[in-house]
């Protein structure tokens, strides 16, 4: 049978997505090892797969990314920022990701084996690029945020800005994505340098491209519907809708759940397991906004002390965790920072959303939530309390938002991601990649 290696780099909000896929291939008979950081073992280990920890570079603390990556911290959010996330987080580790991924396909070197990767993770690229080595039958990304491709039709990735693909709109798309390549130049450069000095002989395309590109092909875990139409999105990316994880019914509810069942309006926020270090970027002020009002608000804490909160008004209930399964039929809108993840478990249970984030992808996952009609953006990473109130308001009052939510939820429920990934990883073998074609000629023949 196939081998399966699954990698991530070390954030819960990219390996996340991948483990109902790694239990999925295991309850399946495949041997599944998995490469991430060592913060993750335990997550990785509960869906039966075999670990491989990343080293150096490459082990960092996803969770608490700004104290490992200070530098961060010095940049304004948007491209500022993510030029800082591509030269730090993203491209210098990707030799150590190499050198693991290269490791564990030397354990069984004579096995077919397929290799699928979020598409952040870089460790595939030398090999992809002509690197000497073991080169795995098929390297498949998957995509666990909106797609950052460039694209004649949308502004860049890291802006925020709407799709406009009439000839003012590429106009002007084209403007920012020059000067956007020209702002990640210095990224670019290294990542390049990084593929040489594995021994990649092969053309690397432009940074945001190359995250989609370089594997063999691309399966977006979404639906066309979340995504902005491009006339020149690369044949290689298929959407495949989301690998849920099945229901935690074995985690106990807390003592207030009745509350939840009771209330006729239920308001949940949560600021992620990112950006969730400074409860006055989005918690505290929605429960400023909501408190005495008429509903029933859950503020979630990503696993930090529910203590921290302070004092809560009796219209409010806090918990570390409560699984998304069990809560989100209950919640009439989800207030969020953007995580690409929470997002899109809200939309396909039909939840509309008040969003507020402006750090890492979120600029451009909180406007594409927007565009769908099932959300209000309130475009800042740091919202008053007066702005989250009313848009809760008025996603109350609408119907519109939860209409769209709805259409959302249907087309969601039109895709068996577990069942399409399988499948694919069945046939993988049978017609493997040649060397050096695969997605990126969709791209340089474009």
């Amino acid at each position: 049978m196939t081998r399966v290696v699954m990698a991530a780099i070390p954030f819960p909000g990219h390996v996340n997505p991948l483990r109902p896929i790694a239990a999925h291939l295991v309850a399946k008979g495949y041997d599944v090892t998995f490469v991430t950081g060592t913060n993750l073992r335990d997550a990785v280990l509960s869906t039966g797969a075999a670990f491989h920890p990343l080293k150096g570079h490459a082990d960092y603390d996803g969770p608490n990314v700004y104290q490992s990556f200070p530098q961060l911290t010095s940049v304004a959010p948007g491209v500022e920022q993510i030029a800082v996330y591509l030269t730090e987080v993203l491209a210098k580790p990707m030799r150590e990701q190499h050198e693991a991924i290269q490791e564990v396909l030397a354990q069984q070197p004579d096995t077919p084996t397929v290799v699928l990767h979020e598409m952040y993770f870089n460790g595939l690229w030398p090999i992809q690029l002509g690197a000497p080595g073991i080169r795995p039958a098929r390297a498949i990304g998957l995509g666990v945020t909106v797609l950052p491709l460039y694209s004649v039709d949308t502004a860049p990735f890291g802006m925020g800005l709407l799709p406009d693909a009439s000839p003012s709109g590429r106009e002007r798309n084209a403007r920012l994505n020059a000067e956007v390549r020209a702002a990640f130049s210095s990224a670019q450069r290294l990542a390049e340098q990084l593929v040489r000095d594995c021994g990649g002989t092969g053309t690397l395309p432009s940074y945001f491209d190359a995250q989609v590109v370089v594997a063999d092909e691309c399966l977006h875990l979404s639906i066309p519907a979340m995504e902005y139409p491009r006339s020149d999105l690369p044949s290689s990316v298929r959407f495949v809708g989301v690998p849920w994880e099945e229901d935690h019914q074995d985690v106990p509810l807390p003592h207030w759940w009745d509350d939840v069942l009771n209330a006729e309006n239920v308001v949940l926020v949560s600021q992620g397991t990112v950006s969730n270090d400074d409860y006055s970027e989005l918690m505290l002020p929605t429960i400023e906004a909501l408190a005495g009002q008429d509903c029933l608000v859950i503020a979630t804490t990503g696993g930090r002390p529910v203590s921290d909160l302070g004092d809560l008004p009796d219209n409010v209930r806090a918990a570390e965790y409560i699984p998304y399964t069990q809560l989100l039929p209950h919640v009439d809108v989800f207030v969020s920072n953007g995580g690409f993840g929470g997002m899109q478990m809200a939309l396909s249970r039909g939840v509309p959303l008040v969003l507020a984030g402006e750090t890492e992808e979120k600029k451009d996952s909180t406007a594409h939530a927007a565009w769908t009609g099932a959300a209000i953006n309130l475009a800042t990473g740091r919202p008053r309390a007066s702005d989250i109130g009313d848009a809760v308001r008025e996603v109350l009052r609408d119907d519109t938002y939860r209409a769209a939510a709805r259409r959302l939820q249907a087309e969601y429920a039109e895709y068996d991601a577990l069942r399409t990934i399988t499948d694919i990883v069945e046939t993988a073998c049978k017609t493997p990649a040649s060397q050096g074609t695969g997605a990126i000629g969709d791209l340089l023949h474009s």
